[in-house]
């Protein structure tokens, strides 16, 4: 491939549609196969798919502060009413331990750009974006919230603020951590016929339209911008439907961006035929038609036997360690150690627990789920002999 050059010192685009694809350029242009991820993959595959979600996020900041200022009211009121004597309404004897005062969730858009790297390049990968003066973060990436709906990724770039947790960023991550079903994707362009992939100018996707979107652009990429590679939204679903798998309750954060992503597809692509049920794979198949039915739960029910039914079968990997002190605790009934390498004690007894809590349901569920309970363990084994034997099998 023909020699790109860019440096990020001496022309700073800003977050968008012409940074991702300079991005892809740069990977491709050093041999580093990559697939767009996030907000700016998402908001491709259709047009009109928020068009008040600036609106929708100055709501939520306003919502935010009014919560804050209530609840640090309540604070300065429960000190006071200390320094006078009085004692605490809800606790007169004092024997509850003090509550730091801090929020356990933060509503926030994430608009950072993404990328999905195969395993053995993501290194690579960082090394031709510092090469392009993308300045690399090395604090670990701490300054990623637990309290938001995001991953963490394998490297990040820092944005013009220098600050991560209120500036967009350039996340790298490795294909394992989300797109684990997939194959790696290639240098060359997709054939109009794969499967897996497609590029962000193909003609399947709708043109952007701005009577109909907010401020963002959405829609198929302009053509004059080079093409990225995106999942194939058939394909993007069945990966979000083992992510809400994987993830729930044990990456409870990341997975509010499973399921929101997995609102959108159902409601803006199933419904209007864009995404093909016949083209997806058995084992999803009552997974979407769930999500179809009732949008007001998007994990009890055929998701959460899904998951049962995996786990069981050890199909699925593991949940990647989440920051969340619950999550951390609800981490060790599938991990030896933490996110640093330390063993957790009474590992042994925790493991049983987890495998006690899937039998327990799967049982619960073979009494009251007749013959989807039956179906879906039937795809569920045909999915881990597909894993077992090849990468690239259509489930």
């Amino acid at each position: 491939m023909a020699s790109f050059i860019y440096d990020w010192n001496k022309n700073r685009l800003p977050m968008g549609r012409e940074l991702c694809a300079t991005v892809a350029h740069l990977l491709d242009a050093a041999g580093i196969p990559s697939v767009l991820w996030g907000k700016y993959m998402i908001f491709a595959y259709e047009v009109g798919m928020d068009p008040d979600i600036d609106e929708r996020q100055k709501r939520l900041e306003e919502a935010e502060a009014k919560h804050e200022r209530t609840a640090q009211e309540d604070h300065e009121a429960d000190v006071a009413r200390k320094t006078r004597g009085e004692p605490n309404p809800i606790d007169p004897y004092g024997y509850l331990p003090p509550i730091p005062h801090e929020r356990h969730y933060i509503p926030k858009y994430d608009n950072s750009i993404a990328f999905i790297i195969p395993d053995d390049r993501i290194d690579d990968a960082r090394d031709a974006l510092v090469l392009a003066s993308f300045p690399l973060c090395s604090s670990g990436c701490v300054c990623f919230d637990w309290k938001t709906h995001e991953m963490v990724p394998r490297y990040h770039f820092l944005g013009e603020s220098g600050n991560t947790a209120d500036s967009p960023v350039l996340k790298l991550f490795c294909r394992s951590d989300l797109l684990f079903r997939f194959p790696d994707p290639g240098l060359a362009s997709p054939h109009p016929d794969d499967p897996w992939f497609m590029l962000t100018n193909d003609s399947r996707l709708p043109p952007d339209d701005v009577k109909r979107r907010g401020v963002n652009p959405e829609g198929r990429f302009d053509a004059a911008l080079y093409p990225i590679k995106i999942p194939t939204p058939e394909k993007l679903y069945e990966a979000l439907i083992l992510l809400r798998c994987r993830d729930k309750d044990y990456h409870s954060h990341s997975d509010g961006s499973w399921t929101y992503w997995s609102n959108y597809l159902a409601r803006n692509l199933v419904k209007t035929g864009r995404i093909d049920i016949s083209q997806v794979g058995d084992l999803y198949r009552a997974v979407i038609e769930s999500d179809l039915n009732d949008r007001s739960s998007f994990w009890d029910g055929e998701p959460k036997l899904l998951r049962a039914q995996l786990r069981k079968l050890d199909a699925l990997p593991h949940p990647l360690p989440d920051r969340c002190p619950h999550d951390l605790y609800i981490h060790r009934l599938i991990h030896t150690t933490d996110e640093y390498g330390k063993v957790y004690k009474d590992f042994v007894r925790f493991r049983n627990q987890y495998k006690a809590d899937t039998a327990r349901y799967l049982k619960k569920a073979s009494k009251g789920g007749g013959h989807g309970a039956q179906a879906s363990g039937e795809e569920a084994v045909k999915y881990k002999d597909q894993v077992q034997h090849t990468e690239c099998e259509h489930v």
